[in-house]
């Protein structure tokens, strides 16, 4: 890489005595400027070292890319085999797990039957033990009733009590008053 030569303090003066700055902003604008001219510039041979760099990754990218196309064309082979052995282990599956199902449904038939006259002799004895439950709940119903009824007018009593005698708490306490208001 080259760089151009660039005259700082000509640069810095030509700015003070032409556009009339500050010596201060002269010497800044001219170092800046400086910095912005001395990247690296590339040269021909270096641009020709970089076109061997490229077609040097071009034929190396070439040769991957026919690595990579023999691997994948293994791999389908691989995975091709693995299909066809699996699509054998599934036939075999599919035998074994109808002839399983076949035999479930057979036991559970078995099974049902049993279930079915099971599940009558209980609902015989869930009959009888329904009317059982229902007589003696109507006895309960027909006590508790007349229990109510007892409750009922014990609580009338005591509410006829209750009030009474806070009536008669109240004309206490009026006749009381009126006692001590009169002079």
């Amino acid at each position: 890489m080259t760089s151009i030569a660039f005259d700082t303090l000509k640069f810095a003066r030509t700015l003070r005595d032409r556009a009339k700055m500050s010596p201060e902003q002269a010497e800044g604008l001219s170092d800046a400027l400086l910095e912005a001219i001395q990247c690296d510039i590339p040269t021909k041979a270096d641009l020709k070292d970089v076109e061997a760099s490229i077609d040097a990754l071009r034929s190396n990218g070439e040769a991957l890319r026919a690595s990579t196309k023999s691997d994948i064309e293994g791999v389908k082979a691989s995975i091709e085999a693995l299909r066809a052995s699996m699509k054998a282990d599934i036939e075999g599956l599919k035998a074994s797990t109808k002839a399983d199902i076949e035999g479930i449904k057979s036991s559970i038939k078995v099974d049902l039957e049993g279930i079915k006259a099971s599940i009558d002799a209980l609902r015989a004895a869930a009959k009888s033990d329904v009317e059982a439950s229902r007589a003696s709940s109507r006895e309960a119903e027909l006590r508790l009733e007349a229990r109510m009824e007892a409750s009922k007018t014990e609580t009338i009593k005591w509410v006829v009590g209750l009030i009474g005698f806070q009536i008669l708490a109240v004309i206490g306490s009026v006749i009381a008053l009126a006692r001590i208001l009169k002079p």
